[in-house]
């Protein structure tokens, strides 16, 4: 897609790309730490459905991944994994955020 692009800007292209794989990099190792036991590490997965993350979302991402216009939209064009070993699940289609917030902080003073 960059071919056609000047020198410069393929150049500040590729910086950039490996400017977020760097940062992506970082908060991997960062996770493996915290999950060898450097610091205690909690899995918690905040399950939403589709519906309800579509209702809520303001930008339209979910209108334009169902239009194509983004590819591999997680729940939509790229699917995602339900963690099966999550110390804690929120359901936020049922649960307020006081209430979620409330769960957090109860799972992290055990």
């Amino acid at each position: 897609r960059a071919a056609g692009w000047p020198p410069f800007a393929r150049l500040a292209a590729l910086r950039a790309s490996a400017l977020q794989a760097a940062h992506a990099i970082a908060f991997l190792e960062a996770a493996r730490a915290l999950a060898a036991g450097v610091a205690p590490f909690y899995l918690i997965y905040v399950s939403t459905p589709v519906e309800i993350c579509e209702a809520r979302d303001r930008k339209g991402l979910y209108a334009k991944a169902r239009a194509g216009e983004i590819a591999e939209f997680t729940g939509i064009s790229s699917p995602y994994e339900i963690p099966a070993d999550a110390d804690l699940v929120i359901d936020a289609s049922l649960v307020s955020i006081e209430s979620a917030v409330d769960q957090v902080k109860a799972l992290l003073s055990s």
